[in-house]
This record gives C-alpha cells, sequence and structure tokens, in this order.
C-alpha cells in the first residue's frame, strides 16, 4: 500500500469520525436545548402551583367562615327548640 492509498483510505475513516462527532455534537445540542424547555416549563408549573394553593387557601377560609355561620346557626335553633320545648312542657 502506497503512501497515496494510505492517505485515500484515511480520510474516508477521519470524514465518518467527523460525522459521528457532528452527530454527537447535534444530539447533545438537542438534549441541552431540551433541558432548557423543561426547566422553563417547571418554572411554570411552580408558579401555576403556587398560583392554585393560594386559591385553595382563600377558598378553605371562606369555607371555614360558612362552616361557622351554619354552626352557629344550628345550635341557635336547638336552643330556641329546647327553649320552647321547656316552655310547652310548663304550661
Amino acid at each position: 500500500m502506497t503512501s497515496s492509498q494510505a492517505q485515500k483510505a484515511t480520510i474516508p475513516i477521519e470524514r465518518t469520525k467527523l460525522e459521528k462527532l457532528a452527530a454527537e455534537a447535534e444530539k447533545a445540542q438537542l438534549y441541552r436545548q431540551e433541558g432548557e424547555n423543561l426547566m422553563v416549563e417547571n418554572h411554570s408549573l411552580k408558579e401555576r402551583l403556587t398560583s392554585t394553593q393560594k386559591e385553595l387557601e382563600e377558598a378553605n377560609k371562606d369555607l371555614g367562615h360558612y362552616h361557622t355561620k351554619w354552626r352557629y346557626a344550628l345550635i341557635a335553633l336547638v336552643v330556641g327548640g329546647v327553649f320552647i320545648v321547656v316552655l310547652l312542657v310548663r304550661k
């Protein structure tokens, strides 16, 4: 094998290595871009979660106020009912 034949043989090998390296670099770039996209999406989801948690806390406070009002109303009805029963029994 002469030196020109050896040089011609190494050119396709080097080209194949370069193509592999280029493919790996492109794949790495795609992974990096996807990682960045996932980080942005993660940040967006965290913001949505935080706002949803705040809405839920506010809804729970409102529900607690209604629950307390109904509890007092029910206690008033029971006390009133007992008072009426006591008045009717005494007559």
